[in-house]
């Protein structure tokens, strides 16, 4: 067995699972304040808010999975599993960036798999001012081609 290097960050937990929950909780504190005060009646705006969030929750951070890879294999998992899928299955990386410092990466995979595709992951930050690194998805884009 080769040793396996982490290429997603370490910050994925806390992004998929921590501030989620922070997120509802904080909404659930503020629904249930609003209920419990005769003042305030619950607000349509709370509700959109915990709907619009929720979307938002997921698209970004809910859906994304830590992984790591050896000379054979990509290890996926979303912290309750963990599966293993062939460098070869590799089908297409695509690494759109969002404003600011968040530059997902997705990766599609030959075939179904039990987190189905694409297999997002957030890696570890890179300095723009280095360009003797190559980027991450630059090389994930290479395994496709060997």
């Amino acid at each position: 067995m080769s040793r396996q290097f982490k290429i997603s960050t370490e910050y994925t937990f806390f992004l998929k699972v921590i501030l989620p929950a922070i997120y509802f909780g904080i909404i659930a504190v503020i629904f249930y304040w609003m209920l419990s005060n005769e003042e305030y009646k619950a607000s349509g705006a709370v509700i959109f808010m915990a709907i619009v969030g929720g979307f938002v929750m997921y698209k970004l951070f809910i859906k994304l999975k830590s992984v790591s890879i050896d000379k054979e294999y990509f290890y996926i998992s979303n912290y309750i599993k963990t599966i293993k899928i062939p460098i070869s299955d590799l089908v297409e990386v695509d690494d759109r960036s969002y404003p600011g410092s968040y530059k997902p990466i997705s990766l599609y995979f030959i075939g179904k798999n039990e987190f189905k595709n694409p297999i997002t992951f957030l890696p570890e930050f890179e300095s723009p001012t280095s360009p003797s690194k190559i980027p991450l998805a630059e090389k994930l884009k290479r395994l496709i081609h060997e």
